[in-house]
C-alpha cells in the first residue's frame, strides 16, 4: 500500500503539477525524496473593485481536504509578481526548506487549494486533479497487474504426511481472501463487525421464497416478519388497501390487530381477544365515494367481525347498538322535571312543557316588574340590547338609569343612536341649584370608563355631548379613581367626528380641562388623554386641525402669548415608597399598516421662527424645551435622530456595568476635538518581505482629507513606517522584519457637503440678549436665575419654578405625619 501511494505521489508531483527542475542532492539509490517537492501554481488577482492587481502582491496558499470549511492542512505566504493583467505563477513550497510535505498526498483523498490575497477574503478553493499518466501510479503495488500473493510458492510437502505416499501431490497456490469470519451459524444473516470480519446478526431466516420467514431476535418466526421486541417507525406506517376498487365493490385496508390473551375456565385454555381497526370503503360507485374506520372483534381463532363502532371521514362517530352514556341511573336521560318558569312536568317519557307567563316576561306584550330587577351576565357582549325605530326613546328612566359593570372592559350603560340627529345616551337635568348631572358615570374598574361615547356617523357624529349654560356648570364631567374620567372614541372614516369635543368661550373657561389626580398606589394620573383610531385626532381644538393654539397678545399690548398646551403631571402617593409621578404630556405615535405607511410620531413640536422686535432680533423658540428637577430634562428609549448639530456640555455613553450589570453603571465620555474628525483603525500582518497593503472603503477619500497616521508594532521589536500614503483608497505599511503584526490608526478631517456647509466655529460670541448668562451659573458662584434659559424663556422658567415650588409644598404636606 505504501509503495503504491509513494508512486502515485511521484506521478502526481512530476506529471500532473509540472514540477520544476530544481537540482537536489542525489544518492546511490533513487527514492521519492530525490524529487523536488515543489508545485507550479498560477492564477489571477484583482482588487475589491474587480480591477487587476499588478506588481508584488502578498498571497497566502493553503491545502484543504474539503471544498469548504475545515482547517488548512498546510499553508504558505509568498510575494507573487502579477503582470499587467493580474496573472501570476509561483512554486508552492519554495519558502520551506523541506518544500511540500509528502504526507499531504499519502491518504488518497482529494486536495483543495485556497488562495487569499492580503487584505481580502479567501477565493473559492481549486481542486487538484491527476493527469492520465498519473493513474499508472495506482498499479505500483501490483506486478504485471497481479497482486503479490499470486506469486507466492506452494508450501513444501512434509515428509511422513499422508501426502508423502507414492502418489505425487499437485501443489496449489494459497487462495487469498479479504474477509474472515469469527464463526457463522446457519440461517443467520451475517453482519460486518470490522473492516474485514463478519459475525452473526440478530436476523434469522427460515425457508425461502414466498414461504420464507424472517425473525428478529427470535429463531421461530410465526409470520413473514416476526420482531421479538419494540420497534420505532420514524415516518408514516401505511396499511394499504387489499386491491383497487371497481364498480362492483370497494376494497378495505389491511387490518391492524391488537391481541390480548384471557384464560377461559370453561375450556381451561387461553383464548386470544383480537381487536382489529380497519379502514373500509363506503358509498362505492357513487359521485361522492368515502370511507369509515371500523372496530372489529374476534375471539380465539374466529375472524374478527364488526362491533358497530365506526368513525366517518368527517370525524362523526357511530356508536354500537345499546350504547349508554354516563350519568345517574342507567346513564341515560329519562325525565325532565318542572323548573322555574316551566309548567307541565315532570315528564318521564312523553309530555308537553309550557312557559309560566307569570314568571317569565313576554317579548310581544307589555310586562310589569313588581320588584327591582338585577341582571347579571358573564358574556362579553351586551347584557340588555334595546332598539327604538320610532321617534321615542329606547329606555326611559324617570328616576334615572343606573348601570353597574364589574367586568374588566364592560359598560354600565351603553347606548347606540343610529338616527340622523339621535343620541346614544341622552341625559337632561333641569335642576337650578345643587349638583345635577345630565349623564353621570362612575367606574371603579382598572380599564373601564365612567362615561363612554361612540359615534359612527360619517358626516357629523358626537360620542359624548355635554352642554351647560350656567356660570359654574359643567357640560361633561368625569371622575376616575384609576382609569378615565371621560373617555371619547371616534372611528368615523370621514366627516367631522369627535371622541370628546370641548368648546370654551368664556374668559376663564376651557374647551377640555383635565387635572391629573394624585397617584394611587404609585402612579400619578393623566389630565387629558386623546385616542383616535381613524384619520381624525385623539384630542382636537376649535377650530379643528389637531392643534392646541394659545391666546395671542393684542397688537400694542404688553401681554404675553398664552401656551397652546399646559399640562401638569400628578404627584405620586407619598405613602407608596416606589411611587411614580404622572407625566405632564404623554404621547404615543400610531402604527402604519399600509404597504408604504409611515408610523406616527409620539409628539411633534415646532418652535417659533424668531421674528423681529422693536429692540432688534429675537431668539427662535425651541421645538421642545425640557427643564429637569432632580431627574432628566428628557429621556428617550430607542433611536434618536438629529437633523442638525447636537450641542452638549459633555456627550457620554452609559451602560450596565459588564462586571456588575445589576448594580452598577459604566460611563465613558466621548473624544472632543476642535475639528470634525473621523478615526479608523485595524490590524494587519506584513508578508515575508515586510510589506502589507491596507484596503479602505471606496468612499474613504470622498469623505475625508488631511490624513494623520499612527502605527504600533505588536509582539516583537521592529520598525514600521507608512510606505505609501493613502491613494486610491489604500495605503502601504512596511516593517524592518517579515511577518510583523501592526496595529494602525488613520484620522481624517471631514470634507463632505454638510461639513463644508456647516463649518465648526470653535470660539463665538454669545448673542446680546444672552450675555451675562451662563449654561451652568452655579459653577461660577452666580444665582440660578442667571441660567441662560432665563434669558431665552423667562416666562416659561418662572412658571416652571412656580410649579416646582407647588409640587414640593404639596409633597411635603402629604408627607407630613397624620394625626
Amino acid at each position: 500500500m505504501k509503495l503504491r501511494i509513494a508512486c502515485a505521489l511521484v506521478a502526481f508531483l512530476s506529471l500532473v503539477l509540472s514540477l520544476t527542475q530544481t537540482t537536489v542532492a542525489q544518492t546511490s539509490t533513487p527514492t521519492t525524496s530525490d524529487l523536488p517537492h515543489l508545485v507550479r501554481f498560477g492564477g489571477a488577482v484583482k482588487d475589491l473593485n474587480g480591477s487587476p492587481l499588478t506588481g508584488v502582491v502578498g498571497i497566502t496558499f493553503a491545502f484543504y481536504s474539503e471544498k469548504t470549511g475545515g482547517s488548512p492542512l498546510w499553508l504558505e505566504t509568498q510575494n507573487a509578481t502579477a503582470d499587467g493583467t493580474g496573472h501570476y505563477t509561483v512554486l508552492l513550497g519554495s519558502t520551506k526548506s523541506e518544500g511540500l510535505p509528502a504526507d499531504l498526498f499519502t491518504t488518497e483523498q482529494a486536495r483543495w487549494v485556497g488562495v487569499q490575497v492580503s487584505g481580502q477574503a479567501e477565493q473559492p478553493r481549486v481542486l487538484l486533479v491527476s493527469a492520465p499518466y498519473a493513474f499508472k501510479a495506482g498499479d505500483a503495488e501490483t506486478i504485471g497487474g497481479l497482486p503479490p500473493s499470486a506469486f507466492v510458492l506452494a508450501a513444501p510437502v512434509v515428509t511422513g504426511s499422508a501426502a508423502s505416499s507414492g502418489t505425487a501431490e499437485t501443489a496449489s497456490p494459497a487462495v487469498a481472501t479479504d474477509v474472515t469470519t469469527t464463526g457463522g451459524t446457519a440461517n443467520y444473516l451475517p453482519v460486518f463487525s470490522g473492516a474485514a470480519t463478519i459475525i452473526d446478526s440478530s436476523v434469522f431466516q427460515t425457508g425461502s421464497g414466498t414461504t420464507g420467514k424472517i425473525g428478529i431476535d427470535t429463531t421461530t418466526p410465526a409470520t413473514q416478519l416476526d420482531v421479538n421486541g419494540g420497534g420505532t417507525i420514524r415516518g408514516t406506517l401505511s396499511l394499504p388497501a387489499t386491491g383497487n376498487a371497481t364498480a362492483g365493490g370497494g376494497k378495505n385496508s389491511q387490518g391492524l390487530n391488537l391481541v390480548a390473551s384471557s384464560f377461559s375456565s370453561t375450556s381451561s385454555t387461553a383464548l386470544n381477544q383480537v381487536f382489529r381497526w380497519q379502514a373500509e370503503a363506503a358509498a362505492n360507485n357513487t359521485s361522492a365515494p368515502s370511507g369509515t374506520l371500523n372496530l372489529q372483534y374476534g375471539l380465539g381463532a374466529t375472524t374478527p367481525a364488526e362491533t358497530g363502532l365506526k368513525v366517518s371521514s368527517k370525524g362523526i362517530i357511530t356508536f354500537a347498538t345499546g350504547q349508554t352514556f354516563p350519568g345517574t341511573g342507567d346513564g341515560s336521560v329519562t325525565s325532565v322535571a318542572t323548573g322555574l318558569g316551566l309548567k307541565g312536568g315532570a315528564i318521564t317519557k312523553t309530555g308537553t312543557l309550557t312557559i309560566d307567563t307569570t314568571v317569565v316576561p313576554q317579548l310581544a306584550v307589555a310586562n310589569t316588574f313588581k320588584a327591582e330587577q338585577t341582571i347579571t351576565a358573564s358574556n362579553t357582549t351586551q347584557i340588555l340590547n334595546v332598539t327604538q325605530t320610532g321617534t321615542g326613546l329606547a329606555i326611559v328612566g324617570k328616576g334615572g338609569i343606573s348601570g353597574s359593570s364589574t367586568a374588566g372592559a364592560g359598560a354600565g350603560v351603553l347606548g347606540v343612536g343610529s338616527g340622523q340627529a339621535g343620541y346614544g345616551v341622552y341625559g337632561s337635568e333641569t335642576a337650578t341649584i345643587g349638583n345635577g348631572y345630565g349623564v353621570y358615570g362612575v367606574n371603579n374598574t382598572q380599564a373601564g370608563a365612567g362615561v363612554e361615547g361612540y359615534a359612527a356617523n360619517t358626516s357629523y357624529g358626537i360620542g359624548v355631548l355635554g352642554d351647560s349654560a350656567g356660570s359654574t356648570g359643567i357640560g361633561v364631567e368625569g371622575t376616575s379613581a384609576g382609569s378615565y374620567g371621560v373617555f371619547g372614541w371616534s372611528t368615523a372614516t370621514s366627516g367631522a367626528s369627535y371622541g370628546v369635543y370641548g368648546s370654551g368661550s368664556s374668559p376663564s373657561g376651557a374647551g377640555v380641562y383635565g387635572i391629573g389626580a394624585t397617584g394611587v398606589y404609585g402612579s400619578g394620573q393623566i389630565g387629558v388623554v386623546g385616542v383616535s383610531t381613524g384619520p381624525s385626532n385623539g384630542v382636537n381644538t376649535y377650530p379643528p386641525g389637531g392643534q392646541f393654539t394659545g391666546f395671542s397678545a393684542a397688537s400694542g399690548s404688553s401681554g404675553d402669548g398664552t401656551d397652546g398646551v399646559r399640562a401638569q403631571g400628578g404627584n405620586a402617593d407619598p405613602e407608596y415608597l416606589a411611587g411614580t409621578a404622572g407625566d405632564g404630556v404623554s404621547g404615543v405615535g400610531g402604527v402604519a399598516t399600509g404597504v408604504d405607511g409611515i408610523d406616527g410620531d409620539g409628539g411633534r413640536f415646532v418652535g417659533g421662527s424668531g421674528g423681529t422686535s422693536r429692540g432688534g432680533s429675537t431668539n427662535a423658540g425651541d421645538g421642545v424645551f425640557g427643564a429637569a428637577g432632580s431627574g432628566n430634562a428628557g429621556t428617550f428609549y430607542g433611536n434618536v435622530y438629529v437633523g442638525g448639530t447636537l450641542t452638549a456640555t459633555t456627550k457620554d455613553f452609559q451602560i450596565d456595568h459588564p462586571l456588575d450589570p445589576a448594580n452598577k453603571y459604566l460611563v465613558h465620555a466621548s473624544v472632543e476635538s476642535s475639528e470634525m474628525m473621523n478615526i479608523y483603525t485595524g490590524n494587519v500582518t506584513t508578508d515575508s518581505q515586510g510589506h502589507a497593503t491596507v484596503q479602505l472603503p471606496e468612499w474613504f477619500e470622498v469623505l475625508n482629507t488631511d490624513f494623520r497616521y499612527q502605527l504600533t508594532v505588536i509582539g516583537q521589536f521592529a520598525q514600521a513606517i507608512i510606505g505609501h500614503k493613502i491613494e486610491n483608497n489604500r495605503f502601504e505599511i512596511r516593517t524592518s522584519a517579515p511577518n510583523v503584526e501592526v496595529s494602525w490608526q488613520v484620522t481624517g478631517v471631514r470634507q463632505d457637503a454638510y461639513a463644508k456647509a456647516h463649518p465648526l466655529v470653535v470660539e463665538k460670541e454669545k448673542d446680546a440678549q444672552l450675555k451675562g448668562f451662563y449654561i451652568h451659573p452655579e459653577l461660577y458662584g452666580v444665582p440660578g436665575e442667571k441660567q441662560i434659559e432665563w434669558a431665552r424663556h423667562p416666562q416659561m422658567m418662572k412658571r416652571i419654578k412656580e410649579m416646582q415650588a407647588k409640587q414640593l409644598a404639596a409633597s411635603q404636606k402629604q408627607a407630613a405625619p397624620r394625626n
